[in-house]
């Protein structure tokens, strides 16, 4: 027996099977399957999305945009996995807003209470009126239990770790990380040099057991067969859990650093954002700029890209004109002379009226911006 094998067996034998060895060319290389996130133009610049089987942070100081782009992340999940999408979303501060995810783009049912406080019985209501329900969004709170009032953060951090070992889920949405209280706090009222330590070593705490359940191999339902667990969580921090960033420097508490250094491993991916400038009509506000920088990034993803787009508070971020404006960056949409050549499915188009006029002719054909975003994927780094 040579030594390789003797270590190999040793090592079997020491741990009871605890541990495997896989050589590195048939690593099973899950990361290529990415979770986009509705943006192309933030989509090109992580190749895809955020790879699966990953932690991804968004962080900033509020109204920066992180709902908004945790919402564009399960719109697309839900283009992407239909009636099987699994979505898990938590909070340690507010509970979701179902209205700001529908403007995003979510497919969110009206429950019958939200109906009748249309004034729509719920018996009567249409379809419309209803509205489409994709998939399962489900959200955990924390219950009226002595377990719940004496450890609130321990409680939802068992529940995010539980979803993710169950792999039930493509997306786990854990939102204002850096606002709860942990037992610790809430027995003893801790100060807070004391509080954000605590934290610290919760969160930590649960990077361990993300780690280890995502190394965990699941069943295949269908199949019977055992598989890579790939649950993306996204992890949603205020701008002051993130001292060590250049955005948050000026924001961040005097004592310690708290979720976000704690995540500093554990995230794949770490988006900053920021809200830059107001849009204006005339003298009226009617948005503002969102930008995007990517702080942290593996998987053969670059750090240092960034970019802006729109938000308009009537009406969210217009997806399609930054997909317009980054197709024609590529090349995927060319333009000749007063015109522009887009190209479709089953055939080219010619469309007028310069790049506003490409956006409107987008709007109006759903299977075209498919293909156009499915070609810019490919144009920008040789994946659709």
């Amino acid at each position: 027996m040579s030594k390789l094998d003797n270590f190999i067996s040793s090592l079997n034998k020491q741990m009871k099977g605890s541990v495997k060895i896989t050589r590195a060319e048939d690593y099973d290389a899950h990361w290529a399957d990415k979770l986009p996130f509705g943006l192309m133009s933030l989509d090109v610049a992580t190749k895809g999305g955020s790879a699966r089987g990953t932690v991804t942070q968004l962080h900033g100081e509020p109204g920066s945009g992180k709902d908004l782009l945790i919402n564009m992340q399960m719109a697309a999940v839900q283009q992407k996995y239909g009636d099987k999408t699994g979505i898990l979303w938590l909070s340690f501060g507010y509970p979701p807003d179902t209205g700001y995810m529908r403007m995003c783009g979510v497919q969110v049912a009206y429950s019958d209470q939200a109906l009748l406080q249309q004034g729509i019985p719920p018996s009567e209501a249409t379809d419309e009126q209803r509205g489409t329900q994709v998939g399962n969004i489900l959200f955990v709170d924390l219950a009226n239990t002595a377990a719940a009032e004496e450890a609130p953060a321990e409680s939802l951090f068992t529940a995010a770790a539980m979803g993710v070992r169950s792999g039930a889920f493509q997306l786990i949405v854990i939102n204002e990380m850096g606002s709860g209280e942990t037992k610790d706090n809430v027995d003893k009222q801790l100060n807070e040099n004391v509080k954000v330590g605590s934290w610290a070593m919760l969160v930590t705490n649960f990077a361990k057991r993300f780690y280890t359940a995502i190394r965990m191999p699941i069943t295949n339902e269908e199949t019977g067969e055992q598989e890579r667990n790939q649950t993306n969580v996204l992890v949603a921090n205020p701008v002051r859990a993130n001292i060590v960033t250049g955005y948050a420097a000026k924001y961040a508490p005097s004592t310690t650093d708290t979720s976000g250094w704690a995540l500093r491993h554990l995230k794949a991916l770490d988006i900053h954002l920021r809200a830059s400038k107001k849009i204006r009509v005339g003298k009226k506000v009617v948005g503002k700029e969102i930008h995007w920088k990517i702080a942290k990034a593996k998987h053969g993803v670059s750090e240092g890209a960034e970019g802006v787009v729109n938000f308009y508070f009537d009406k969210g971020v217009d997806a399609v004109a930054d997909l317009t404006s980054v197709a024609i960056a590529h090349d995927v949409i060319s333009r000749r002379g007063a015109k522009y050549d887009v190209p479709g499915p089953e055939q080219d188009w010619e469309v007028t009226g310069g790049k506003e006029g490409v956006v409107e002719f987008l709007r109006e054909h759903d299977k075209i911006v498919a293909h156009i975003r499915s070609q810019t994927l490919v144009a920008s780094f040789g994946k659709s």
